[in-house]
């Protein structure tokens, strides 16, 4: 008995053990999962098989089968695809991991190339999306069409490009419609067109945030060509058909205003105003219906804003602001804006306070030119009222001689008379004046540690232009590192162009045709239609060096189409 009774449990054991490791087998077959660990897939999708191939032609509709080289995210499918022209019903798409399946309708226009895009919006299961668009084309008829147009768009990001077909119709407003055909920019600006019919078109990139809808200018990014349409041929292939996009600016509107003591203010706009001298009109009115004329000049730290002065202290709980008009060089950018605002409830206590630069400060000398020290104050102050005195020294006493400019009551500039030395260290002091209370800084020493780096050096850039008929170029050049600053240099009759003392850096250049002769580029309009100026952007980037002169090989500006 004893035997069998030990026996009976090693029995139940072995069984128990048996069965829990087949369970856990079980578990680990069902479960497969990709491995962890290693490197992040990067690597686009690519498309590798379609049935029936695209060019098939005798089309009537049915099912498209693709398989992709890895498995796809489902999310995206439901929008990844586009047929040209336009189907009267969505797109049915099935999906299997990495195969989809189209079903076009059988009710397609007779004698008609159909184009189908995948976008770069399809992406794989690990969100990595097509490098670049894929066209399948399929005809009803007996051949697909052969037409193609191909550029590149520059300036931004997160591109589409809008083509439309058209006959008599009013181009300006093909461009509030939806678009006959929708392509995506890639990654290194290019987009392409292909199996367009022959007849006339017109095009217009656009911000993703618009593909595939009707253009709205305030709050879309687009881009116009320097031609109101374009004429494709039996099998033509247009190229460099270039755009450069940009969000079209909007009217200047005063967007609300404050009262920060009984002497000052500041007016707030929906976008930054010309840094160039404004001109205008802005008074207050008073509880009492006393008019008071205004001081404005433009808030150093912000573009979008006016600070507003008054010689004498505000009374009273509310007062209007009425801005009459404000122009730059005789343009009028606003008129007839008003804005009603709640004066403070106590007094102004605080002390001056320097709100630019911070304790330390970099500057970069240049020889011939002396940057300035820009001092940014917390409020207005009046000129030499907010120090006793300022003293400049270099190293460890060296005094530098220096000027300074009062620019408006919110900053002065300190400027050196003789130029910075390099790979040196200056002290900006600046002493309180007591004897202008709580106008000036409360401590009594305030202290800027400058440090310079090397001079900027300078170089020359010169070139001839090939450009037929075509006399107004302007050559631009731009800095790759702050776009905002910017060189131009009209092409002479001689075909030639110079762009000399440019600071060492690395420059993009442009030619275009400046039709208006303003020295600037023009986006053109959609609303009222207006082309903009055709260009040329140079695709290499250019590396100014110091105490080198560049000479170009000449550049072509010719336009064939």
């Amino acid at each position: 008995m004893r035997r069998k009774e030990f026996i009976i449990p090693n029995k139940t054991l072995f069984i128990y053990l048996i069965v829990h490791v087949l369970f856990f087998m079980l578990l680990s077959c069902a479960a497969i999962r990709v491995p962890s660990g290693g490197p992040v897939d990067t690597t686009p999708p690519e498309l590798v098989a379609v049935t029936p191939p695209s060019g098939t032609i005798q089309f009537s509709g049915g099912e498209i089968h693709l398989r992709f080289s890895e498995y796809m995210d489902e999310s995206t499918v439901e929008h990844g695809f586009r047929v040209f022209p336009r189907l009267n019903e969505q797109l049915d798409v099935r999906f299997k991991g990495d195969e989809l399946f189209l079903e076009l309708p059988h009710d397609l226009a007779p004698n008609q190339t159909y184009v189908i895009t995948a976008g770069r919006g399809l992406k794989d299961e690990h969100g990595v999306p097509l490098a670049e668009p894929v066209h399948m084309a399929y005809s009803t008829g007996s051949e697909i069409a052969r037409g193609q147009i191909s550029g590149q768009v520059f300036n931004e990001n997160d591109i589409a490009v809008h083509l439309w077909r058209f006959n008599d119709e009013d181009i300006d407003s093909l461009f509030f419609t939806k678009p006959d055909y929708v392509t995506d920019v890639t990654d290194d600006d290019y987009y392409q067109f292909k199996y367009l019919s022959p007849g006339r078109y017109q095009i217009l990139s656009i911000g993703n945030e618009g593909a595939g809808l009707p253009l709205d200018t305030k709050r879309m990014r687009y881009g116009l060509y320097w031609k109101d349409h374009l004429e494709l041929g039996e099998n033509d292939s247009l190229t460099e058909i270039n755009m450069i996009v940009r969000k079209e600016p909007q009217p200047f509107r005063l967007v609300k205003g404050e009262w920060n003591s009984s002497r000052w203010g500041r007016l707030f706009f929906n976008r930054g105003l010309p840094t160039e001298k404004l001109e205008g009109k802005i008074i207050l009115i008073t509880e009492e219906g006393v008019s008071v004329p205004v001081d404005f000049f433009h808030d150093p730290l912000d573009s979008k804003n006016l600070i507003l002065t008054v010689l004498d202290s505000l009374r009273g709980k509310t007062i209007e602001i009425h801005l009459e008009y404000l122009s730059q060089k005789e343009r009028v950018i606003l008129d007839t804006s008003f804005i009603k605002i709640t004066m403070p409830e106590t007094p102004d206590s605080s002390f001056l306070k320097l709100i630019s630069p911070s304790s330390k400060v970099i500057v970069q000398p240049e020889l011939g030119n002396k940057p300035p020290v820009s001092l940014i104050f917390s409020k207005p102050v009046q000129q030499g009222m907010v120090f006793q005195s300022i003293k400049f020294i270099k190293g460890d006493s060296d005094s530098v001689e220096f000027v300074t400019n009062y620019i408006s009551p919110l900053k002065i500039n300190v400027e050196t008379v003789n130029d910075w030395e390099p790979n040196q260290i200056y002290f900006l002091q600046l002493i309180s004046n007591k004897e202008a209370g709580r106008m000036t800084f409360e401590d009594s020493l305030t202290n800027i540690h400058i440090q310079t780096e090397d001079f900027i050096g300078y170089g020359n850039l010169y070139g001839t232009v090939e450009f037929g008929e075509k006399p107004h170029l302007v050559v631009e050049l731009k800095s790759l590192e702050n776009p905002e600053n910017k060189w131009t240099s009209v092409v002479n009759l001689e075909s030639g162009f110079e762009l000399v003392m440019i600071p060492e850096g690395h420059y993009f250049l442009m030619i275009f045709e400046d039709r208006d002769q303003d020295h600037n580029y023009t986006y053109g309009k959609a609303v009222p239609y207006s082309p903009s100026e055709s260009f040329l952007m140079i695709s290499d980037t250019l590396e100014i060096r110091a105490n080198w002169d560049i000479d170009l090989d000449k550049i072509s500006f010719l336009r064939t189409f």
